[in-house]
């Protein structure tokens, strides 16, 4: 839907662009969205089951669900779910909420427990509140 309706406001821009090009994204991949020609399923309990064992079924398809094939640079060096830092419940790790600040410019509980995972769904406040004083710290 984001995408065509980009497409749509761009075309409607084409007039003051000459030089715009065609739309190109219909058949492109999102970031993450190669998961190797499979379904996600497979991707997610074969594969990153495959290559990170030591992490969690339901911890796995929540991080391959969110970033698709970048689960990989999520879990980084990671070798044992301790590796993952702070956990702040249910699927949430400091691992991933770094991921956000450093690659995809979170700056606030919010851009992580709402617009990014919906984690703020199932977390207490008290939970919350904590993944807001660790997102404070790190972008201070």
């Amino acid at each position: 839907t984001f995408r065509r309706l980009a497409e749509k406001a761009l075309a409607a821009l084409a007039p003051w662009f000459p030089a715009m090009s065609a739309p190109w994204t219909r058949h492109a991949a999102f970031p993450g969205g190669d998961l190797r020609g499979e379904p996600f399923d497979q991707f997610a309990d074969f594969h990153v089951q495959r290559d990170s064992p030591w992490l969690p079924a339901d911890v796995r398809r929540a991080l391959a669900r969110r970033h698709g094939a970048l689960v990989y640079e999520v879990l980084g060096e990671s070798a044992k779910l301790s590796d993952l830092g702070e956990h702040f419940g249910v699927e949430l790790y400091a691992r991933e909420i770094d991921y956000f600040v450093e690659r995809e410019w979170a700056r606030t509980a919010d851009d992580v427990l709402w617009r990014r995972t919906k984690a703020g769904l199932h977390l207490s406040s008290s939970q919350r509140a904590a993944v807001a004083r660790y997102i404070e710290r790190r972008v201070s």
